[in-house]
Protein backbone atom coordinates (compact mmCIF):
# COMPACT_ATOMS: atom_id res chain seq x y z
CA UNK A 1 0.00 0.00 0.00
CA UNK A 2 1.44 3.34 -0.99
CA UNK A 3 1.79 6.19 1.51
CA UNK A 4 -1.24 7.74 -0.14
CA UNK A 5 -3.57 4.94 -1.25
CA UNK A 6 -5.44 7.25 -3.61
CA UNK A 7 -2.21 8.70 -4.95
CA UNK A 8 -1.13 5.23 -5.97
CA UNK A 9 -3.89 5.36 -8.57
CA UNK A 10 -3.81 8.98 -9.46
CA UNK A 11 -2.07 11.68 -9.96
CA UNK A 12 -0.81 12.71 -8.58
CA UNK A 13 -0.46 13.43 -10.00
CA UNK A 14 -3.56 15.21 -10.33
CA UNK A 15 -3.01 14.97 -13.97
CA UNK A 16 -4.28 17.98 -15.62
CA UNK A 17 -5.59 20.15 -12.95
CA UNK A 18 -3.03 20.41 -13.07
CA UNK A 19 -5.84 20.07 -15.67
CA UNK A 20 -9.39 20.12 -17.01
CA UNK A 21 -6.31 16.81 -15.01
CA UNK A 22 -7.16 12.78 -10.17
CA UNK A 23 -16.22 14.49 -14.04
CA UNK A 24 -22.26 14.11 -14.62
CA UNK A 25 -23.82 17.13 -14.90
CA UNK A 26 -23.86 18.93 -12.00
CA UNK A 27 -21.89 20.93 -9.67
CA UNK A 28 -24.19 23.86 -10.41
CA UNK A 29 -22.94 27.27 -11.44
CA UNK A 30 -19.32 28.15 -10.84
CA UNK A 31 -19.07 29.94 -7.52
CA UNK A 32 -16.76 32.91 -7.00
CA UNK A 33 -14.28 32.73 -4.15
CA UNK A 34 -15.14 35.50 -1.69
CA UNK A 35 -13.03 38.61 -2.09
CA UNK A 36 -12.34 38.91 1.61
CA UNK A 37 -9.20 37.19 2.84
CA UNK A 38 -9.94 34.25 5.12
CA UNK A 39 -8.30 31.08 6.34
CA UNK A 40 -10.57 28.86 4.24
CA UNK A 41 -8.00 26.10 3.91
CA UNK A 42 -7.31 25.89 7.59
CA UNK A 43 -3.57 26.23 6.99
CA UNK A 44 -3.09 29.95 6.82
CA UNK A 45 -3.82 30.31 3.12
CA UNK A 46 -5.73 33.43 2.20
CA UNK A 47 -8.54 33.26 -0.32
CA UNK A 48 -7.36 35.13 -3.43
CA UNK A 49 -8.86 38.57 -3.84
CA UNK A 50 -10.65 38.18 -7.13
CA UNK A 51 -13.90 39.24 -8.66
CA UNK A 52 -15.34 41.05 -11.64
CA UNK A 53 -12.98 43.08 -13.72
CA UNK A 54 -14.13 46.67 -13.98
CA UNK A 55 -14.19 48.59 -17.23
CA UNK A 56 -13.19 52.26 -17.28
CA UNK A 57 -16.83 53.31 -16.93
CA UNK A 58 -17.41 51.03 -13.95
CA UNK A 59 -19.42 48.44 -15.90
CA UNK A 60 -18.67 44.85 -14.91
CA UNK A 61 -17.09 42.71 -17.61
CA UNK A 62 -15.86 39.13 -17.59
CA UNK A 63 -14.94 37.22 -14.44
CA UNK A 64 -11.47 35.80 -13.90
CA UNK A 65 -11.43 32.77 -16.28
CA UNK A 66 -8.75 30.97 -14.26
CA UNK A 67 -10.93 31.27 -11.18
CA UNK A 68 -13.89 29.87 -13.12
CA UNK A 69 -11.74 26.93 -14.19
CA UNK A 70 -10.34 26.08 -10.76
CA UNK A 71 -13.76 26.48 -9.11
CA UNK A 72 -15.32 24.18 -11.73
CA UNK A 73 -12.67 21.55 -10.98
CA UNK A 74 -13.39 21.61 -7.25
CA UNK A 75 -17.17 21.62 -7.73
CA UNK A 76 -16.86 18.54 -9.91
CA UNK A 77 -14.69 16.77 -7.35
CA UNK A 78 -17.53 17.08 -4.82
CA UNK A 79 -19.58 14.87 -7.11
CA UNK A 80 -16.99 12.61 -8.67
CA UNK A 81 -14.13 12.28 -6.16
CA UNK A 82 -15.37 13.25 -2.68
CA UNK A 83 -12.84 11.13 -0.77
CA UNK A 84 -10.00 12.47 -2.90
CA UNK A 85 -11.27 16.01 -2.23
CA UNK A 86 -11.31 15.53 1.54
CA UNK A 87 -8.03 13.64 1.64
CA UNK A 88 -5.97 16.12 -0.36
CA UNK A 89 -7.77 19.43 0.19
CA UNK A 90 -9.89 19.09 3.32
CA UNK A 91 -13.08 20.35 1.69
CA UNK A 92 -14.59 22.36 -1.15
CA UNK A 93 -13.59 25.86 -0.08
CA UNK A 94 -10.03 24.78 0.72
CA UNK A 95 -9.90 23.14 -2.73
CA UNK A 96 -10.88 26.40 -4.40
CA UNK A 97 -8.11 28.24 -2.56
CA UNK A 98 -5.40 25.69 -3.28
CA UNK A 99 -6.39 25.13 -6.90
CA UNK A 100 -6.43 28.83 -7.70
CA UNK A 101 -3.14 29.72 -6.02
CA UNK A 102 -1.23 26.74 -7.44
CA UNK A 103 -2.72 26.50 -10.94
CA UNK A 104 -2.66 30.23 -11.71
CA UNK A 105 1.13 30.14 -12.44
CA UNK A 106 0.28 28.11 -15.57
CA UNK A 107 -0.61 31.46 -17.16
CA UNK A 108 3.10 32.38 -17.19
CA UNK A 109 4.48 29.15 -18.66
CA UNK A 110 5.90 29.49 -22.20
CA UNK A 111 4.29 27.46 -24.97
CA UNK A 112 1.01 26.87 -23.11
CA UNK A 113 -2.25 28.17 -24.58
CA UNK A 114 -5.58 27.40 -22.89
CA UNK A 115 -9.10 28.79 -23.16
CA UNK A 116 -9.72 28.69 -19.41
CA UNK A 117 -13.32 29.90 -19.49
CA UNK A 118 -14.28 27.33 -22.12
CA UNK A 119 -12.45 24.67 -20.13
CA UNK A 120 -14.47 25.53 -17.02
CA UNK A 121 -17.70 25.08 -18.97
CA UNK A 122 -16.48 21.80 -20.43
CA UNK A 123 -15.64 20.48 -16.95
CA UNK A 124 -19.10 21.26 -15.65
CA UNK A 125 -20.73 19.39 -18.55
CA UNK A 126 -18.65 16.22 -18.21
CA UNK A 127 -19.84 12.92 -16.82
CA UNK A 128 -17.84 11.64 -13.86
CA UNK A 129 -16.17 9.10 -16.10
CA UNK A 130 -15.01 11.82 -18.49
CA UNK A 131 -13.85 14.06 -15.66
CA UNK A 132 -11.84 11.38 -13.85
CA UNK A 133 -10.10 10.24 -17.01
CA UNK A 134 -9.19 13.77 -18.08
CA UNK A 135 -8.42 14.95 -14.56
CA UNK A 136 -5.60 12.44 -14.14
CA UNK A 137 -4.38 12.59 -17.72
CA UNK A 138 -5.73 9.28 -19.00
CA UNK A 139 -7.62 10.82 -21.94
CA UNK A 140 -7.01 14.02 -23.94
CA UNK A 141 -8.38 17.30 -22.67
CA UNK A 142 -11.76 18.31 -24.07
CA UNK A 143 -11.58 20.08 -27.42
CA UNK A 144 -13.47 23.03 -25.93
CA UNK A 145 -10.48 23.80 -23.71
CA UNK A 146 -8.19 24.40 -26.71
CA UNK A 147 -5.33 23.24 -24.46
CA UNK A 148 -2.31 23.30 -26.78
CA UNK A 149 1.47 23.40 -26.44
CA UNK A 150 4.05 24.69 -28.89
CA UNK A 151 7.36 23.56 -27.37
CA UNK A 152 9.40 21.03 -29.36
CA UNK A 153 11.07 17.86 -28.07
CA UNK A 154 14.15 18.76 -26.06
CA UNK A 155 12.91 22.18 -24.92
CA UNK A 156 12.65 22.80 -21.16
CA UNK A 157 9.22 22.40 -19.56
CA UNK A 158 7.45 22.08 -16.23
CA UNK A 159 3.99 20.93 -17.45
CA UNK A 160 3.37 18.31 -20.18
CA UNK A 161 0.81 20.47 -22.00
CA UNK A 162 3.50 23.05 -22.81
CA UNK A 163 4.85 20.46 -25.23
CA UNK A 164 3.60 19.54 -28.69
CA UNK A 165 3.89 15.88 -27.76
CA UNK A 166 2.24 16.45 -24.35
CA UNK A 167 5.09 14.71 -22.51
CA UNK A 168 7.39 16.58 -20.11
CA UNK A 169 10.19 14.28 -19.02
CA UNK A 170 10.35 15.64 -15.48
CA UNK A 171 11.34 13.29 -12.69
CA UNK A 172 10.11 13.50 -9.09
CA UNK A 173 12.03 16.03 -7.05
CA UNK A 174 13.03 18.15 -10.05
CA UNK A 175 11.76 21.61 -10.94
CA UNK A 176 12.08 21.22 -14.71
CA UNK A 177 12.09 18.60 -17.42
CA UNK A 178 12.33 18.47 -21.21
CA UNK A 179 9.64 17.94 -23.80
CA UNK A 180 9.64 14.44 -25.25
CA UNK A 181 7.65 12.12 -27.48
CA UNK A 182 5.54 9.36 -25.96
CA UNK A 183 6.94 5.85 -25.93
CA UNK A 184 5.01 3.42 -28.16
CA UNK A 185 2.94 0.59 -26.73
CA UNK A 186 5.18 -2.36 -25.99
CA UNK A 187 8.25 -0.22 -25.33
CA UNK A 188 10.29 -0.69 -22.18
CA UNK A 189 9.53 1.89 -19.49
CA UNK A 190 10.48 2.60 -15.89
CA UNK A 191 7.39 4.39 -14.62
CA UNK A 192 5.88 7.82 -15.07
CA UNK A 193 7.14 11.36 -15.03
CA UNK A 194 5.75 14.07 -12.79
CA UNK A 195 2.27 14.88 -14.18
CA UNK A 196 2.43 12.55 -17.17
CA UNK A 197 3.05 8.99 -18.25
CA UNK A 198 6.17 8.34 -20.28
CA UNK A 199 3.91 6.18 -22.44
CA UNK A 200 1.56 9.01 -23.39
CA UNK A 201 -2.11 9.78 -22.92
CA UNK A 202 -4.27 6.66 -22.80
CA UNK A 203 -1.36 4.38 -21.90
CA UNK A 204 0.49 3.42 -18.75
CA UNK A 205 3.79 1.88 -17.72
CA UNK A 206 2.82 -1.50 -16.26
CA UNK A 207 5.04 -4.50 -15.76
CA UNK A 208 7.91 -2.54 -17.30
CA UNK A 209 6.10 -2.08 -20.63
CA UNK A 210 3.90 0.63 -22.14
CA UNK A 211 0.34 -0.68 -22.47
CA UNK A 212 -2.97 0.87 -23.45
CA UNK A 213 -5.39 1.34 -20.59
CA UNK A 214 -8.31 -1.05 -20.75
CA UNK A 215 -11.89 0.12 -21.28
CA UNK A 216 -15.13 -1.67 -20.46
CA UNK A 217 -15.00 -5.30 -21.63
CA UNK A 218 -11.23 -5.40 -22.19
CA UNK A 219 -9.09 -8.06 -20.56
CA UNK A 220 -7.07 -6.77 -17.63
CA UNK A 221 -4.52 -7.41 -14.94
CA UNK A 222 -3.83 -4.56 -12.47
CA UNK A 223 -0.09 -5.28 -12.58
CA UNK A 224 0.46 -5.65 -16.32
CA UNK A 225 -2.72 -4.50 -18.11
CA UNK A 226 -4.58 -1.92 -15.96
CA UNK A 227 -7.97 -0.39 -16.71
CA UNK A 228 -8.93 3.27 -16.79
CA UNK A 229 -9.01 4.47 -13.18
CA UNK A 230 -12.81 4.86 -13.04
CA UNK A 231 -13.21 1.15 -13.81
CA UNK A 232 -12.38 -1.98 -11.89
CA UNK A 233 -10.51 -5.08 -13.01
CA UNK A 234 -13.12 -7.63 -12.02
CA UNK A 235 -12.63 -11.32 -12.85
CA UNK A 236 -10.10 -10.40 -15.53
CA UNK A 237 -12.30 -7.85 -17.32
CA UNK A 238 -12.52 -4.06 -17.11
CA UNK A 239 -15.94 -2.91 -15.97
CA UNK A 240 -17.90 -1.26 -13.17
CA UNK A 241 -15.79 -1.39 -9.98
CA UNK A 242 -16.96 -3.36 -6.98
CA UNK A 243 -19.06 -1.56 -4.37
CA UNK A 244 -18.85 -1.45 -0.57
CA UNK A 245 -19.15 -4.90 1.00
CA UNK A 246 -18.55 -6.80 -2.23
CA UNK A 247 -15.89 -9.49 -2.42
CA UNK A 248 -12.40 -8.55 -3.69
CA UNK A 249 -8.83 -9.84 -3.82
CA UNK A 250 -6.65 -6.84 -4.75
CA UNK A 251 -5.93 -3.80 -2.57
CA UNK A 252 -6.58 -1.41 -5.45
CA UNK A 253 -7.86 -2.02 -8.97
CA UNK A 254 -11.15 -3.76 -8.10
CA UNK A 255 -13.09 -1.50 -5.72
CA UNK A 256 -14.60 1.90 -6.50
CA UNK A 257 -11.72 4.10 -5.35
CA UNK A 258 -12.79 7.34 -6.99
CA UNK A 259 -16.55 7.32 -6.73
CA UNK A 260 -16.92 5.76 -3.26
CA UNK A 261 -13.40 5.94 -1.81
CA UNK A 262 -13.12 2.15 -1.50
CA UNK A 263 -10.15 -0.21 -1.27
CA UNK A 264 -10.01 -3.93 -0.75
CA UNK A 265 -9.35 -4.99 2.84
CA UNK A 266 -7.30 -8.09 2.10
CA UNK A 267 -7.94 -9.78 5.44
CA UNK A 268 -11.70 -9.34 5.13
CA UNK A 269 -11.78 -9.90 1.38
CA UNK A 270 -14.31 -7.10 0.90
CA UNK A 271 -14.36 -3.51 -0.36
CA UNK A 272 -14.27 -1.06 2.55
CA UNK A 273 -14.38 2.75 2.64
CA UNK A 274 -11.16 4.58 3.33
CA UNK A 275 -11.14 6.20 6.74
CA UNK A 276 -9.48 9.61 7.11
CA UNK A 277 -7.31 10.53 10.09
CA UNK A 278 -5.97 13.95 10.99
CA UNK A 279 -2.45 14.93 12.13
CA UNK A 280 -1.08 12.62 14.84
CA UNK A 281 -3.92 10.17 14.19
CA UNK A 282 -3.36 6.45 13.70
CA UNK A 283 -3.28 5.30 10.08
CA UNK A 284 -2.88 2.08 8.13
CA UNK A 285 -4.69 -1.24 8.15
CA UNK A 286 -6.69 -2.35 11.17
CA UNK A 287 -8.69 -5.54 11.59
CA UNK A 288 -11.72 -3.93 9.96
CA UNK A 289 -10.62 -0.71 8.24
CA UNK A 290 -8.10 1.03 5.99
CA UNK A 291 -7.18 4.51 7.21
CA UNK A 292 -5.28 7.17 5.26
CA UNK A 293 -4.27 10.67 6.29
CA UNK A 294 -6.25 13.82 5.63
CA UNK A 295 -3.82 16.57 4.62
CA UNK A 296 -0.93 14.39 5.71
CA UNK A 297 1.17 11.26 5.22
CA UNK A 298 1.35 8.02 7.20
CA UNK A 299 4.79 7.37 8.71
CA UNK A 300 6.79 5.20 9.13
CA UNK A 301 4.64 2.96 6.93
CA UNK A 302 1.29 3.24 5.19
CA UNK A 303 0.42 -0.14 6.65
CA UNK A 304 0.79 1.08 10.23
CA UNK A 305 1.81 4.46 11.53
CA UNK A 306 0.88 8.00 12.53
CA UNK A 307 -0.27 10.85 10.31
CA UNK A 308 2.24 13.66 9.86
CA UNK A 309 0.80 16.98 8.69
CA UNK A 310 1.89 18.25 5.28
CA UNK A 311 4.53 20.96 5.04
CA UNK A 312 3.55 24.33 3.61
CA UNK A 313 5.04 25.68 0.39
CA UNK A 314 8.58 26.87 1.08
CA UNK A 315 8.95 24.85 4.28
CA UNK A 316 11.43 21.98 4.86
CA UNK A 317 10.31 18.51 3.73
CA UNK A 318 11.48 14.91 3.53
CA UNK A 319 9.17 12.44 1.72
CA UNK A 320 10.91 9.45 3.30
CA UNK A 321 10.50 10.34 6.97
CA UNK A 322 8.19 13.37 6.81
CA UNK A 323 6.82 15.84 6.40
CA UNK A 324 5.75 15.60 2.78
CA UNK A 325 4.28 18.48 0.73
CA UNK A 326 0.72 19.55 -0.07
CA UNK A 327 -1.04 18.62 -3.29
CA UNK A 328 0.33 20.49 -6.33
CA UNK A 329 3.74 20.68 -4.65
CA UNK A 330 6.73 18.40 -4.25
CA UNK A 331 9.92 18.23 -2.23
CA UNK A 332 12.81 19.73 -4.20
CA UNK A 333 16.20 19.72 -2.47
CA UNK A 334 14.53 19.57 0.94
CA UNK A 335 12.00 22.37 0.37
CA UNK A 336 8.35 22.22 -0.74
CA UNK A 337 7.96 23.80 -4.17
CA UNK A 338 4.73 24.29 -6.12
CA UNK A 339 4.62 22.29 -9.36
CA UNK A 340 4.01 25.21 -11.72
CA UNK A 341 5.99 28.04 -10.11
CA UNK A 342 9.29 27.40 -11.96
CA UNK A 343 9.41 28.91 -15.45
CA UNK A 344 11.83 26.55 -17.15
CA UNK A 345 13.80 28.18 -19.95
Amino acid sequence: MAKHLCAAIVFLVWGVSAGCGGSDGGGGPVADVPAESQDAAGDGLAVPEVGPDAAADGVEVTKDPMLQFTNATCEKLVECGPTFLEMHFGGLEACKVREYETVKPLLDLPGLDVDWAACAGASQAMTCQQFIRQHIGETPIADACAWTGSLKDGEPCSHPYQCEGRICARTAGSSCGTCASALPDGADCEGSYVLSSACGIGSACAGGKCVQLGDTGDSCDPSTAPCFSDLGCVDGKCGPPRKAGEKCKLLTGECDLYGQGLVCHLALGTCVPLGLAGPDGACGLTETAAVVCKLGTCYPSALAGTCTAQAADGDPCDPEVGPDCQIHAQCVSGTCEQFFTPVCQ
